[in-house]
C-alpha cells in the first residue's frame, strides 16, 4: 500500500513552505505507482502507453529530487561549514597523535631490540655454562651426568626477551604495540589464480576502444580477451 503523502517527513523549519509542492509530489506519486501496478503489457499499443507512463515517472521522480535538493542544500551548506572550520584543529591533533606514536614505535622498537639481544645473550650464557657442566661431568668420568645435563639444556624452555609491554600515565592513556600480518606483493607472476582479481576497469575500456574503432572504421565490433567473454546483455531504457 502506498504512503499518503501527508505521513512523508520533511525538516520541521520547512515544512510550511514545503508542504503544498511536496504534498503535490506525494500525490502524483501515489497515482503513478498506482498506474504501473495496474499495468498489463501484451500488446504493441500497451508498450507504448508504458513509455509514456513511464517517461512520467521520471519527470515526477525529477520534480521530486529537485524538491529534495532545495531543501537539503542550505543543511548540507551549514554542515559544510562547520567541517571548514573544525578540519584545522582535527588535522594538527591528528598530527600530534602521529608524531608522538611514531616517536613511542621508534622507543618501544629499540627497547625490543635491547632486550632480544639481552635474552640471547642469556640463552647463550646458558647453554655454556650447561656445556662446562656436563664436560666437567664427563672429565670426571660420570657420562650419565653429562648425557642428562645436555637433555635438560635442550629441553628447557628458551629464553624470552623482556620488553616493556604497556606504558600507562598518570592520566589514564597508555601506549602498546599490537601486531598485525600484512602482506605485499613481490612477484605478481607467481601468485595463485584465486588471489587475483580481473581489472573490470581496464576491461570495459578495451570494450569502448572496440567499439569506438568499429564505428569509425565501419566493421563489425570484434574484441577478444583470453578468459574473459564479451557478449551483449539487453536491459531495457527510457526517455
Amino acid at each position: 500500500m502506498a504512503t499518503p503523502a501527508t505521513e512523508m517527513a520533511v525538516p520541521s523549519s520547512d515544512a510550511e513552505s514545503a508542504d503544498p509542492a511536496f504534498t503535490a509530489i506525494g500525490a502524483r506519486r501515489n497515482d503513478l505507482l498506482a498506474a504501473a501496478q495496474r499495468a498489463v503489457i501484451d500488446s504493441p499499443e500497451a508498450l507504448e502507453k508504458a513509455a509514456d507512463l513511464t517517461k512520467m515517472i521520471k519527470v515526477a521522480a525529477k520534480k521530486s529530487d529537485d524538491l529534495r535538493l532545495t531543501l537539503v542544500k542550505p543543511i548540507k551548506e551549514h554542515a559544510a561549514r562547520i567541517d571548514a572550520m573544525f578540519k584545522p584543529i582535527k588535522d594538527d591533533l591528528a598530527k600530534a597523535e602521529t608524531a608522538i606514536k611514531n616517536k613511542a614505535g621508534a622507543y618501544m622498537e629499540e627497547q625490543r631490540r635491547i632486550a632480544a639481544e639481552a635474552a640471547a645473550a642469556q640463552q647463550r650464557a646458558r647453554e655454556e655454562a650447561a656445556l662446562r657442566a656436563a664436560e666437567a661431568a664427563q672429565e670426571s668420568g660420570d657420562q650419565t651426568a653429562a648425557d642428562q645435563i645436555i637433555q635438560q639444556a635442550a629441553a628447557a624452555a628458551p629464553v624470552e626477551a623482556e620488553a616493556q609491554g604497556v606504558a600507562r600515565g598518570d592520566f589514564g592513556g597508555t601506549l602498546s604495540t599490537r601486531s598485525t600480518t600484512k602482506h605485499r606483493v613481490v612477484d605478481i607472476t607467481k601468485v595463485p589464480a584465486e588471489f587475483l582479481l580481473v581489472n573490470d576497469a581496464a576491461v570495459r575500456a578495451a570494450i569502448r576502444a572496440a567499439q569506438k574503432a568499429a564505428a569509425e572504421s565501419g566493421r563489425p565490433f570484434e574484441l577478444t580477451i583470453t578468459g574473459i567473454e564479451i557478449y551483449e546483455d539487453q536491459t531495457v531504457v527510457s526517455r
